[in-house]
């Protein structure tokens, strides 16, 4: 399930100036769409990348009818943040290559 994110609420961020933290999250709508809502969020955040977990977690990608929708997203995370989970059938170091290849692209063109 792709990793929700803080919203903004009427222009300011999630910690207002008293110290409280707006907790209400924002899912995009297509996730209600995703396969692994139906799986478990275990198996998409497992430590070992080649385990059976990772492996059923890329498994039910490869079925997901909004598999694109959620690699798009997972490029779009900060790379340095994005060190864990499986998105869009691909783990960390896949989206770091895929990342490196779209630069690459953008600085061809």
């Amino acid at each position: 399930m792709p990793a929700p994110r803080h919203r903004r609420i009427h222009g300011h961020s999630p910690w207002d100036n008293s110290g409280r933290v707006d907790l209400r999250l924002e899912v995009p709508d297509w996730t209600k769409d995703a396969l692994c809502a139906e799986i478990g969020v275990e198996v998409f955040f497992s430590n070992n990348a080649g385990d059976h977990a990772t492996r059923q977690a890329k498994q039910a990608c490869a079925r997901c009818p909004v598999r694109i929708r959620c690699l798009e997203m997972a490029l779009d995370f900060d790379e340095w943040n994005d060190q864990y989970g499986v998105f869009g059938g691909t783990g960390p170091k896949e989206r770091r290559a895929l990342r490196r290849e779209r630069a690459q692209q953008e600085v061809a063109a």
